[in-house]
């Protein structure tokens, strides 16, 4: 079932496995495994995937009693959500690695980025 969802998720979100093991420093075919069920990841990296992938570890491991139809019930709203918010596959390359690390950064680290973005864009408009 990982395995599946781990697919799923990364095509819903246009994305590449290479995209993803770069992202978490894995070889592709590390995360290519992963997909196809031949090994597990570590708690860490379910840990940076469910980041990446904006959902819960619980999520991607299934820890709950619901039926496999009402798991993918439940997982093509999120699929609704991201094209809703905007498909990764508008954005280049250099965009999509950038989302894809900020979203492994601490809340902390987050807010940080954000204020240094905040002011490279007004030093920019004041050159």
């Amino acid at each position: 079932m990982l395995a599946n969802k781990l697919k799923s998720l990364r095509v819903g979100c246009n994305l590449t496995q290479q995209q993803i093991a770069d992202t978490i420093n894995l070889d592709r075919s590390t995360y290519t495994y992963y997909e196809i069920g031949k090994t597990q990841p570590t708690i860490d990296t379910l840990i940076k995937l469910a980041k990446i992938f904006n959902v819960s570890v619980d999520f991607l491991l299934d820890y709950s009693n619901i039926s496999n139809s009402t798991v993918l019930n439940d997982v093509v709203p999120t699929y609704q959500k991201t094209r809703e918010i905007g498909d990764l596959s508008s954005l280049r390359d250099d965009e999509q690695n950038l989302l894809l690390i900020y979203r492994l950064l601490s809340e902390t680290n987050k807010k940080e980025v954000r204020k240094a973005v905040k002011e490279t864009i007004e030093k920019q408009n004041h050159e």
